[in-house]
């Protein structure tokens, strides 16, 4: 699925960014994957990533300088796996009220029942740019057989 997302630096700003940084191999936190954002699910009691600063349900805006709101969420993951370390991550708070319905939204698209535009705490509502079906099926024709 295909997200449009824009954001100025100014509005992240006002939204609550902040930025940690984890100088260990291990982050000592899981992600989720809503709506194909990457948000902080746990942080491990003594993880690196907490003593940084992280804080669940914070959503992973930029992973060293790459912004993440045109990439999947396994692209982050992979990002997070990949980048060198110290590794500076930006963060933005997302209200839990926003965080439930967007994790609600995505089980009604998994259920089939399409998909609205709402917004994950940034301001900016996020928005389909192709059916997820249509784009689901484009997939399957680039991979190999």
């Amino acid at each position: 699925m295909e997200l449009q997302y824009q954001s100025s630096s100014q509005k992240q700003h006002q939204m609550g960014d902040y930025e940690v940084l984890i100088d260990q191999e291990m982050l000592g936190l899981t992600v989720e994957n809503v709506l194909e954002r990457t948000i902080i699910r746990t942080l491990l009691p003594e993880g690196a990533a907490k003593h940084a600063g992280a804080q669940v349900g914070s959503l992973i805006a930029k992973v060293g300088n790459i912004d993440t709101s045109n990439l999947t969420h396994f692209e982050t993951i992979d990002e997070l796996r990949q980048s060198q370390r110290p590794l500076k991550l930006t963060l933005r708070h997302i209200g839990k009220d926003v965080l439930m319905r967007a994790r609600e939204e995505m089980g009604r698209l998994i259920r089939g029942r399409g998909l609205s535009a709402i917004g994950l705490g940034d301001g900016d509502d996020v928005k389909p740019t192709k059916p997820w079906r249509e784009n689901k099926a484009n997939q399957r024709k680039r991979q190999p057989s």
